[in-house]
């Protein structure tokens, strides 16, 4: 549970970082254009399975990173964001953050989504790994057990055995 709570939260992070960097290279950078924008985000080397980000001022699209995945439910998210600033959610096998960012030159909605495949493969894995030392540890005990029962009744059985043998 520990494990599963922190690969949400680490990836939700790198999701919304990911996020506030594009967002700063298309309106801080004038240098940056849409294009080559997407072209960064398409070459990134940390970037993330499956990732879109789609980021609007006021109500109107200014960015898509990628044209063929589609963010669901974009009022019921941007309303989200605006009340909570952050509004994190799911999407299918998508994890998608909704944020909120004021600043002089407009209100803007960020919408990255994006898989966490190798952080969901790493908890098959770690679910694995506990059912299978659960059962060899049951095992373990198990005969452990069993040897020191016979142990500890070797005795009683040769004192029984010894009281059978007396005769009146």
């Amino acid at each position: 549970i520990s494990s599963a709570k922190f690969r949400k939260d680490d990836f939700y992070k790198r999701l919304t970082a990911k996020a506030l960097t594009t967002f700063r290279l298309l309106v801080d950078v004038e240098q940056i254009d849409h294009d080559l924008l997407q072209v960064i985000d398409k070459n990134t080397l940390n970037s993330l399975y499956d990732e879109k980000v789609m980021i609007f001022k006021d109500t109107s699209l200014i960015y898509s990173s990628i044209d063929e995945r589609r963010i669901e439910d974009i009022k019921y998210l941007s309303a989200r964001a605006v009340e909570q600033k952050e509004y994190r959610t799911t999407q299918g096998p998508d994890e998608v953050v909704a944020l909120f960012v004021e600043q002089n030159t407009g209100r803007y909605i960020i919408l990255p989504s994006a898989n966490d495949k190798y952080g969901l493969n790493n908890l098959r894995y770690l679910r694995w790994v506990i059912v299978i030392v659960y059962l060899c540890g049951l095992v373990i005990v198990w005969i452990g057990t069993y040897f020191f029962v016979k142990k500890v009744i070797g005795p009683l059985e040769a004192l029984k055995n010894n009281l059978k043998s007396i005769t009146y």
